[in-house]
């Protein structure tokens, strides 16, 4: 009996329609009982009975609610809780099941997933959308998360050699320390990103948006920065361009013929920003006769 009845609560909890057509009857018989018992008119029953069902349907409606809630809570603890137990398990199985998990955490609008110190070299995580996640110290070697909102994600310490982040949202991501060499993140936004010593050794970050980006000892020999907007980046000095040109940069040319390197003042430090080139051309106007 004892067995019958948990049996049959597993079986409501996963079918509140049923938990909410069982206790409508229940009100709707008790109710009945009780007009028919004090002799109530037809009508009145009527009117009655009306009301009883709006009151059941919006109990059954919070319970439902209650009941989603709790039941994607507990499968957000339960998603979590298998990350945790591949995190450290470099064999492809792990990789496989932990793509599943954030794909399964995506479903259910889940983003800043914990995947720090996970083993996930050629993982197929493109367009996902992992705003605010926790990629410290990941491997992440060649993979694909192009197409991917990774706004505000912690690149910390990770290994993104050969990673494919193309036409991504990497706004004001964390790369501090992080490997990119041979990654491809042309076309992507890193506005206000955090890429200090970050190494982009042979990285394509054409079309890129450096706007705002903190690219401070960073490496970029023999990337490619051709059409990058580097508008109001912050660099370590200010012959920051004078360097890249013996660092073999793709576009460097372009860069020299639009930007140079200008000085913020800001909290009593000096910051160098790299700027636009004003240029200011006088044209031959005739002046109007008076």
């Amino acid at each position: 009996m004892k067995n019958r009845l948990i049996a049959l609560k597993k079986y409501i909890s996963f079918h509140p329609i049923l938990l909410l057509v069982i206790i409508g009857v229940v009100i709707f018989c008790l109710f009945i009982f009780l007009d028919i018992k004090n002799g109530i008119t037809f009508r009145d029953l009527l009117s009655n009975l009306t009301a009883s069902i709006v009151e059941v349907f919006l109990l059954g409606l919070f319970v439902i609610v209650i009941n989603k809630l709790s039941e994607r809570k507990e499968r957000i603890i339960r998603y979590k809780e298998e990350i945790d137990s591949y995190r450290l398990w470099k064999e492809n199985e792990a990789i496989y099941r932990i793509c599943g998990i954030v794909r399964s955490l995506n479903n259910i609008n889940v983003t800043d997933i914990e995947l720090y110190h996970c083993h996930l070299p050629g993982a197929r995580l493109w367009r996902s959308n992992l705003q605010g996640a926790d990629f410290c110290a990941a491997n992440l070697k060649e993979a694909d998360l192009f197409l991917s909102n990774l706004q505000g994600v912690n690149f910390l310490n990770a290994h993104l050699q050969g990673a494919q982040l193309w036409c991504s949202n990497l706004q004001g991501a964390d790369f501090g320390r992080s490997d990119l060499r041979g990654a491809n993140l042309s076309e992507s936004d890193l506005q206000g990103a955090d890429l200090r010593k970050a190494n982009f050794q042979k990285a394509d970050l054409s079309k890129t948006n450096l706007q705002g980006a903190d690219l401070r000892k960073a490496n970029f020999r023999k990337a490619d920065l051709s059409k990058a907007n580097l508008q109001g980046a912050i660099v370590k000095s200010n012959d920051w361009l004078k360097k890249l040109e013996k660092y073999n940069i793709t576009g460097i040319e372009n860069i020299n013929e639009i930007y140079y390197i200008g000085t913020d003042i800001i909290n009593g430090k000096t910051i160098y920003k790299i700027k636009e080139k004003v240029e200011s051309t006088i044209s031959n106007t005739k002046l109007p006769k008076i």
